[in-house]
């Protein structure tokens, strides 16, 4: 329900998942962002009867470059890897390295 038809999805093994919006505009990323994130709330609060986390890495296609998608898979799950060391950080220290980028 978060995705568009036109959205590939795949699940890359156990846990993860990866999605390739296709004509995602730059704007687009935190849109899908939130709406994942709310519909994960909804699922924990209600169907499920669990509190569901997600940890999320993006990555974004340049077509003036070559980049494979394998390249593009090592940078989201590097980027998911920064996310989850940010939210591991004590709130104070979270909140002053991103006032301070």
């Amino acid at each position: 329900m978060t995705f568009r038809d036109s959205d590939v999805i795949a699940r890359l093994g156990g846990d993860e998942l990866a999605v390739l919006a296709i004509e995602a505009s730059g704007h687009s990323e935190e849109a899908i962002r939130t709406r994942l994130c709310e519909d994960m709330k909804s699922i924990s609060a209600g169907e499920s009867g669990y509190e569901i986390s997600l940890s999320l890495g993006v990555a974004r296609f340049d077509p003036s470059k070559r980049t494979s998608i394998g390249e593009l898979l090592a940078k989201a799950d590097q980027s998911m890897y920064e996310q989850k060391r940010r939210r591991s950080r004590p709130l104070l220290e979270t909140e002053t390295s991103t006032q301070s980028q």
